[in-house]
């Protein structure tokens, strides 16, 4: 909502929020890459299935409406992805 009072424009806002959110995770991707056993794989795949989820129940489709569920499934798919990419290039180095 902030943004959205200084750009005027619901697609400019929702971009800005979406790289944001991207650029607040990450740390996360670089702690899930240094120590993918701290993390819970099973947290970002239930995130990501319940954004496409909340993705399937929209009304009203649109980019201002879904680029960020989309943002958020693909932030969250791909740290899953790193973790068990990275717990199995860890195990292989035993």
């Amino acid at each position: 909502f902030c943004f959205y009072l200084f750009t005027h424009e619901a697609l400019i806002s929702v971009i800005l929020v979406s790289v944001i959110d991207v650029i607040g995770f990450l740390p996360t991707f670089r702690k899930a890459y240094a120590e993918p056993y701290t993390e819970t794989t099973s947290t970002y795949v239930l995130s990501a299935a319940a954004d496409g989820l909340a993705l399937g129940a929209l009304a009203n489709f649109s980019l201002i409406t879904s680029l960020y569920l989309f943002t958020l499934i693909a932030v969250d798919g791909l740290c899953s992805v790193l973790i068990i990419v990275r717990r199995r290039q860890l195990k292989l180095d035993l």
